[in-house]
């Protein structure tokens, strides 16, 4: 059964007695005037019905093929089903997931008392996306996600948030055997877990770790135990919980007998002994200790997937994580907003109240917009992976965790200029204080790796699928006196078109609510400037564009300003053409979202007009080596003079 048309879906889901996509009649049937493929459009998706607990009837959309949009990006292409922000509920869903919400206590997008920790336990937030086989909930990545954004404004953000390593990597990675074991547990919330991945030696730089598990009989034997042994540092609620994720090294042999470490992903029984916690310093987050392996045995059934696949296993469950992290910081910072607000409101500074003032006004505004786009790449990115078969969306989870990180910074650096002294004191009600803010939103810089390593991640992941399709035209543009024909036509084609475009127009405008066509005109002059500045930066630098970090920092951040238009200008779209009583304030945010990205864009393309030479990193790297050779500041003292 396939549905065609925006208006046969409509009389389908009323046949049925549901509604489909939660969307309205107006909304679908733009959909079929406007030049667009909506997810509800495309021929090839077809309507699953499932029945549910309740014995009603539930329509899903079955999971389709799709190319990675990311990667896409960097060979020219756009998938303008994007554009349609993805609807993984329905109805039905939905209010049983406000259900769930309100018989945790969440009311009015808050918590009025911080749960207890039974009421989790009953609540199924240990294993939200566990099956039910398992003693889950089997939530769909969106599901979670709202759950997590509430539980993200208690003290037990960081419970849940550490427990979910352990989870995914066994719904991912684990053994049938290990699940039916470890997986009630955990998802009951009996049993608690912690990560520990980061040593003094290896934080973001996995090939510096020095944790050891070598078998305490033969070597290489399949039989006996492995013995854990190494420091782990800065691990969150480690002294709480009963289960460790660890990743160590492991021994293996080559076909000609020759040992080799590989990274493993081992799951180690706080009883097990030859633990010890060491306290540390909180600094940045909260309960963080340091914890000491000293020949902790750990079983040969306790290695998640084989001996050697750690690398593997934490990079899915890390791409998981990061996904879902833009929406607990905004669930995280949603009462300080609140609290800013209330406060600009009543606050009377000059005969006016702070809200009376132009700065002021931008300054909140600023803050929500924020926050929108954190929640909009969060609610894109778990859509695409509830709706994609086999999803590859490891550039959509890192671009998550950079954006929402740095965002998060801004929010609590603009409302505490607003709160001024009152930003500094303790609420009585929820015990909050401006160094908890401080102290989280510091820690999500670092957490699962650093934002400036990430970046590079993200160029290097695109640029290696983007190689194989400019590699010949970047080969006769870096040698012109093999290739001057060739060479003379893009010179004279450039200077032809320095006034238009020479990419295929692609009318974004035609996939989103009319009103929106000049933000739509504004993403598609990013996207054809984004693939313009991928090839000049190839054809450039060649083979050596790996080890020019800036610009690679530069390429990520538009591809990551891309990703974010796409995100708000679809969530905004939605928005409008179902009626939301916010819409306007939307397609506000939405198009200040995309004016901040378009004056990036341009700047960064400005930059690599002149580098390496011109841009503003080569004076500072420059100077970076005399401030290396000389240890410290590098600058004579103003009040210095020679006589």
């Amino acid at each position: 059964m396939y549905v065609r048309k925006g208006s046969q879906a409509l009389t389908l889901c009323r046949l049925l007695g549901t509604k489909f996509l939660r969307t309205s009649e107006r909304y679908l049937g733009s959909s079929v005037t406007m030049n667009n493929k909506k997810a509800w459009d495309i021929p090839e998706r077809d309507l699953v019905l499932r029945r549910s607990e309740k014995g009603s009837v539930v329509l899903d959309i079955a999971k389709v093929k799709r190319e990675p949009f990311l990667k896409g990006l960097f060979q020219d292409k756009y998938d303008k089903e994007m554009l349609a922000f993805p609807e993984v509920l329905n109805k039905e869903q939905v209010d049983d997931l406000d259900h769930k919400l309100l018989s945790l206590g969440y009311r009015d997008e808050t918590f009025q008392d911080d749960p207890a920790p039974e009421t989790l336990k009953l609540g199924g937030v240990f294993g939200l996306e566990v099956p039910d086989e398992y003693g889950g909930l089997g939530y769909t990545m969106t599901e979670a996600a709202r759950v997590l954004e509430a539980m993200a404004s208690t003290s037990h953000f960081q419970t849940t948030l550490v427990h979910n390593f352990l989870v995914q990597a066994l719904l991912q990675s684990g053994s049938d055997e290990q699940k039916r074991r470890l997986l009630p547990g955990l998802a009951s919330g009996e049993v608690t877990a912690a990560f520990c991945c980061s040593e003094q030696t290896a934080s973001s730089d996995l090939s510096g770790l020095r944790c050891t598990a070598r078998p305490d009989g033969e070597v290489g034997s399949d039989q006996g135990h492995l013995l854990l042994n190494g420091t782990k540092v800065g691990v969150a609620r480690a002294r709480s919980a009963d289960l460790l994720l660890v990743i160590a090294n492991t021994q293996d042999r080559d076909h000609l007998g020759n040992q080799f470490d590989l990274l493993s992903a081992l799951v180690v029984d706080k009883s097990a002994g030859g633990i010890t916690y060491k306290s540390c310093d909180p600094g940045l987050g909260a309960d963080l200790c340091d914890v000491e392996f000293k020949n902790t045995p750990v079983t040969a059934d306790n290695v998640i997937g084989a001996v050697g696949s750690g690398h593997s296993v934490l990079l899915g469950v890390l791409n998981h994580i990061r996904s879902l992290y833009p929406a607990q910081l905004v669930g995280f910072l949603r009462p300080l907003v609140a609290m800013t607000t209330k406060h600009c409101l009543h606050r009377q500074a000059f005969k006016n109240h702070l809200s009376d003032f132009g700065l002021t006004k931008a300054a909140i505004a600023s803050v929500n917009r924020d926050m929108y786009i954190m929640e909009s790449l969060t609610y894109i990115t778990t859509g695409l992976v509830d709706l994609t078969q086999e999803p590859d969306y490891v550039l959509e989870a890192a671009v998550c965790k950079v954006v929402s990180s740095e965002l998060a910074q801004n929010i609590v650096d603009r409302c505490l200029r607003l709160l001024g002294d009152r930003g500094y004191y303790r609420r009585e009600e929820t015990g909050d204080t401006a160094e908890r803010y401080l102290k989280e939103t510091r820690a999500a810089l670092r957490f699962t790796g650093s934002n400036e390593l990430l970046r590079l991640f993200i160029a290097l992941g695109g640029l290696q699928e983007a190689t194989p399709m400019y590699a010949e035209e970047v080969t006769k543009m870096r040698n012109p006196m093999l290739f001057p024909v060739h060479v003379l036509k893009r010179l004279v084609g450039g200077m032809r078109n320095k006034a238009r475009s020479s990419h295929t127009p692609l009318h974004l405008y035609g996939c989103l609510h009319p009103s929106l066509k000049v933000q739509a005109d504004e993403l598609e002059e990013c996207v054809h400037r984004f693939a313009d500045l991928t090839l000049e930066a190839l054809e450039r630098f060649g083979a050596d564009l790996m080890n020019q970090q800036p610009v690679l920092t530069w390429l990520a951040e538009n591809v990551s300003d891309i990703y974010v238009v796409t995100a708000v200008l679809a969530r905004a779209s939605r928005s409008y053409c179902i009626g939301l009583r916010d819409a306007e304030t939307e397609i506000a945010l939405a198009t200040s979202a995309v004016q901040v990205a378009s004056e990036r864009m341009q700047r960064n393309a400005g930059y690599l007009d002149r580098a390496p030479f011109g841009s503003p990193d080569s004076p500072l790297i420059k100077a970076a080596d005399i401030v290396l050779e000389r240890g410290g500041y590098a600058s004579s003292h103003s009040l210095q003079r020679t006589y």
